[in-house]
């Protein structure tokens, strides 16, 4: 919101307002929705508004207002819709709001709105010395060209005294800020690297460093255990000193990953460092109420919410560095406000975000104040953690579906929001029906773009009703009909942007729904628009291989720098090997071979006596070989402890199947997980703790639509496209199970690759520097012999 440079604090009049000004209920219902069209459309009503006005009018005016500081000087700025001057020099400030509302319903101006004039009243009074001065708040509606004006006649002293007490309270947060920024800068400059430095981790600190020096995009590829958070963040923190970045977004896909970064900059704030963090945690897991509903009438933490809530963030800012999921709880709690709201307020001052990677990314969650469309680059510094992740997760971001079985339930329901609804409506579904008359098999792609624009017509048709009459009427309360209006808002959005990126394609689904999807296949040009809203971009992963496969689709140039930083740790502490006798083939896949799967298992384990991990493709194949270890545990069920994955986890139930990796125990833990999933990155078990992983098969997903049209549309441009939709993803699921053993240089184990693709040199191609020293196990004898050996020389 401020910025501060070279002395100067620049803020905005509207930023001014909204901050200090603010007051009253917290209210969502309004204004569930605005897009580009609508915002285009606002700023086409402005000019038309401000050409009636005759030649006494001046549209658009600039202005500007410095205010000197014994330490600096702040910078107050802004650009009145319209100033006109009679012909007696009499003043009069506009402030034109278009909305989609109904405005001749309005009784009085929104206090903001007011506010905002008499700033610009303020600003221009003091250069032409009015005794009084007009405000005019003129709201229209965009579709019927509806005007309600309201106007106010202020006396300059009554007009100068508001403004200086509004000013007063900005500048107590000025202050604020300028002294925290001095004390951060003087703290980092002072601050060294808190550990002596591993092997090549000096080098990824200095890369990091320079890319942000030169504001470029950096890959790093980078083992487990050599210290990839600390650095990145130790060098991110050091550019800010320097004047290459504001803020730092830390970004990431896991919790477990959240609080690796909260940790390091709680290390760094114990050497002295004064930095700002704020970690950024999903609505629903803060919210106080059973369901969030932001709204006075539903919440009590919204009634009065803005009347608060500075005070509740003033205190956080104070009394504490990183502010989490707990001491926010607390605060909002004890100012009686809305955490979420109060979270997001706080990054306005943070120096850090820890976030997933929606809060930059996702058109539909990102953080408005920073990357809204409107919105200038920003001086901001991208920190990507486990970036492997973000290719599934940017499709998933830029995509969107319609399914057909909505409309006929929402037909039932719109009755009570008028005809008009109803009609577009049963358009939308009388065009789905005849998509899925069309559609003969499985899945059928739409090469004809005028079927697409032809339903994103009608579509946004239905939109805009019920966005108007969302506006109209803010107590209507019906979850499944919000939901529905932000999936038309979210087609509509995803429409507007496509390109050749994209497969529109529809589908039976196996739920038996019918559904139109706009599938971002490669999604790096979106990927590339957000990265390119800051200064520079550090992406890294402990498995970016093929490196040419994660530029392509995270958004960068094949020439954009890329650094693989060797493995610190001995690679005679673990061993590897490959058994080419199982097969995870679909063909291969029965009750012989899943009991010889288990019966290597078995063998493996019974080696020495430990924790362990196996990786499976799927619930159903892990479940199998389930069943045929239990059949093996029926003359010595005391040996071994199974522990099996579940489908859906919460965060405790992930918390408690990893703590059972702590426990002393006399017999053999194995932990039954799935390739992929949320035990296969993003752990730390060491030493003791986890002692082998096996990984069953290659790791390649399951075919279905989505994987067979991403195979389809790379090999038209000119790759392989197996190995886009399949090879890959599956060679990083491989991997990063076999990360989670040797985390630390006193960790130890093996790691036991089961499928006989693994000898195939597509596969061999691809594997670690360090995997080179990688066996093959003919036989269970000789892998039984080659683990004992091991073990004997570990003791």
């Amino acid at each position: 919101m401020f910025q501060l440079t070279n002395g100067i604090l620049h803020i905005s009049v509207r930023e001014f307002v909204e901050f200090v000004l603010r007051c009253g209920d917290l209210d969502r219902r309004r204004g569930v929705g605005q897009d580009q069209k609508a915002m285009l459309e606002g700023i086409r009503i402005h000019r038309l508004l401000q050409k009636q006005m005759g030649k006494q009018y001046q549209a658009e005016v600039p202005l500007k207002f410095s205010i000197p500081t014994p330490r600096y000087t702040m910078e107050l700025t802004g650009r009145a819709d319209g100033i006109f001057t009679d012909e007696e020099g009499k003043i009069t400030i506009d402030e034109i709001k278009s909305m989609v509302r109904d405005v001749t319903t309005l009784t009085k101006p929104h206090p903001l709105h007011l506010a905002q004039a008499k700033c610009y009243a303020y600003m221009v009074g003091q250069q032409q010395n009015q005794a009084v001065i007009k405000v005019r708040v003129i709201y229209c509606t965009m579709e019927t060209m509806q005007k309600n004006i309201f106007e106010q006649t202020i006396a300059w002293s009554e007009l100068s005294e508001w403004f200086e007490e509004a000013l007063g309270k900005l500048l107590l947060w000025c202050d604020f800020l300028w002294e925290h920024r001095t004390k951060r800068n003087e703290s980092i400059l002072s601050l060294t690297f808190p550990y002596p430095y591993r092997t090549s981790q000096k080098q990824l600190v200095g890369m990091a460093y320079k890319a942000m020096q030169q504001q470029k995009i950096l890959f790093v590829q980078a083992p487990t255990g050599i210290g990839k958070t600390l650095s990145t963040i130790y060098p991110a923190v050091q550019a800010i000193a320097r004047g290459y970045g504001e803020k730092i977004f830390y970004l990431t896909a896991k919790t477990v990953t959240k609080t690796v970064a909260k940790d390091t900059f709680t290390l760094l704030h114990a050497q002295g460092l004064q930095f700002l963090v704020v970690l950024l945690t999903a609505k629903e897991k803060l919210c106080f109420l059973q369901k969030p509903e932001c709204n006075p009438v539903s919440c009590v933490y919204a009634c009065g919410h803005f009347d608060r809530v500075n005070q509740a963030m003033l205190e956080l800012l104070q009394s504490c560095q990183v502010m989490d999921q707990k001491n926010i709880l607390v605060t909002a709690l004890k100012y009686q406000v809305c955490p979420y709201e109060l979270s997001l307020d706080l990054t306005y001052w943070a120096d850090a975000m820890i976030c997933d990677y929606n809060y930059v990314f996702d058109p539909d969650v990102r953080l408005q104040r920073f990357f809204s469309p409107d919105q200038a680059k920003g001086e901001y510094l991208f920190l990507i953690d486990e970036s492997h992740n973000l290719v599934d997760r940017a499709r998933s971001m830029y995509s969107c579906q319609l399914v057909k079985e909505d409309f006929l339930r929402a037909q039932k329901l719109a009755d009570a929001m008028g005809p008009k609804i109803s009609r577009a409506i049963q358009k939308c579904n009388r065009l789905l029906l005849a998509l899925k008359r069309e559609c003969l098999g499985d899945y059928r792609v739409i090469e004809e773009s005028s079927i697409i624009d032809c339903m994103a017509v009608s579509v946004r048709h239905l939109y805009e009703q019920m966005d108007l009459y969302y506006e109209n009427h803010p107590d209507f309360q019906d979850d499944f009909m919000l939901d529905f209006y932000f999936a038309l808002r979210r087609f509509v959005m995803i429409y507007e942007q496509l390109d050749d990126s994209y497969v529109a394609y529809t589908q039976f689904q196996e739920d038996d729904t019918f559904a139109l999807h706009l599938f971002c296949v490669h999604p790096g040009n979106e990927l590339k628009k957000r990265l390119m809203l800051g200064n520079a971009s550090i992406l890294f992963s402990a498995t970016f291989s093929p490196i040419h496969y994660y530029k392509e689709l995270l958004g960068a140039k094949q020439e954009d720098d890329a650094i693989d930083v060797p493995s610190p740790f001995d690679p005679q502490k673990r061993i590897l090997g490959i058994v080419p006798e199982i097969s995870t083939l679909y063909s291969r896949r029965s009750a012989t071979e899943y009991q010889k799967i288990a019966e290597y298992i078995w063998q493996a384990l019974g080696t020495k006596q430990g924790n362990y991990m196996a990786f499976f493709p799927s619930y159903d194949f892990m479940n199998q070989v389930q069943k045929a270890l239990c059949k093996l545990l029926l003359d010595q069920p005391s040996k071994l402890e199974l522990l099996v994955q579940k489908s859906g986890l919460t965060d405790t139930q992930r918390e408690e199947f990893l703590a059972h990796f702590s426990e002393k125990r006399d017999h053999t833990l194995l932990g039954m997980c799935i390739m992929g999933g949320i035990f296969s990155e993003g752990i730390d078990l060491t030493l003791e703790k986890l002692i082998g992983v096996i990984i069953v098969g290659t790791g390649l997903p399951q075919i279905c639509p989505q994987r067979e049209i991403l195979k389809q549309y790379f090999d038209r441009h000119k790759t392989n496209g197996f190995d886009f939709a399949y090879l890959y993803p599956g060679i990083n699921k491989v991997l990063q199970a076999a990360g989670r053993l040797i985390r630390t240089k006193d960790d130890y184990g093996m790691i036991l690759l089961m499928d006989q693709r693994f000898l195939q040199k597509e596969y061999i191609s691809y594997f670690p520097k360090d995997w080179k020293d990688c066996r093959v196990w003919e036989n269970k004898e000789k892998m039984v012999a080659d683990l004992q050996q091991y073990w004997q020389t570990r003791e």
